[in-house]
């Protein structure tokens, strides 16, 4: 367990190093497009590897970690496939902000002629809104997580809440502390007060998704 947790520790964060050395590759040209292209699937081919040997190894502790990333090796095509899938949803969701809002400014407008009364439109916007992030960053991983697990079953109440839990740490209380810019004097005080909230950011972000890992990969506790 500790030595997948230092995994996922170096190799995320050797991901994001990478990534933001790949952000800077031009495209303006077939050759950098080939490069940008190459470079991203060499990044991203270890990443999935690594996700899929997690789950793995929390589907059967027993057969060790260097088993669970021989099995992640071999499933990693379809544990791709699933991600794509993903993100492709997530995706395909988020093109409904746009639509919501306009939803939401016409059912203000319409209870406020048929009411005779002032009704906020934006109150419907934000709940439009709230709905659509939650089906996109709830519902839609709760499904997708015992997938990418490799189980073909829906997760149960108990997984649900281990979820949302997680997601609160792990994302929104992160969230929060990079928000959060404290009011200090001196370059060294803001560049250390931002180094600390980062990394104190980073490990609950890289534990709770371990755990969201350890919960995806127990079907059996999936009620």
């Amino acid at each position: 367990m500790k030595r997948l947790w230092l995994m996922q520790l170096i190799g995320n964060a050797l991901v994001l190093w990478l990534g933001f050395m790949w952000l800077g590759i031009g495209d303006s040209r077939a050759g950098q497009l080939a490069e940008t292209v190459s470079f991203g699937l060499l990044i991203a081919a270890p990443w999935l590897w690594l996700q899929n040997a997690t789950f793995a190894y929390f589907a059967d502790r027993e057969a060790g970690i260097v088993a669970a990333f021989r099995k992640g090796l071999r499933t990693l095509g379809t544990f791709a496939g699933i991600v794509i899938v993903f993100m492709l949803v997530i995706w395909a969701l988020g093109l409904l902000a746009g639509p919501l809002s306009r939803a939401g400014q016409a059912t203000g407008s319409w209870l406020t002629f048929h009411l005779r009364k002032s009704v906020k439109p934006v109150w419907f916007v934000r709940g439009y809104l709230a709905l659509l992030w939650g089906v996109r960053w709830i519902v839609v991983p709760v499904i997708f997580l015992p997938l990418l697990a490799g189980y073909r079953k829906l997760a149960g109440r108990v997984f649900w809440l281990e979820y949302l839990i997680a997601l609160v740490l792990g994302f929104w209380v992160p969230s929060l502390l990079m928000s959060w810019v404290p009011h200090l004097t001196g370059s060294i005080a803001q560049v250390t007060s931002f180094v600390l909230r980062f990394g104190v950011a980073y490990l609950l972000m890289l534990t709770s998704w371990i755990a969201i890992s350890f919960f995806s990969a127990r079907p059996a506790k999936m009620a």
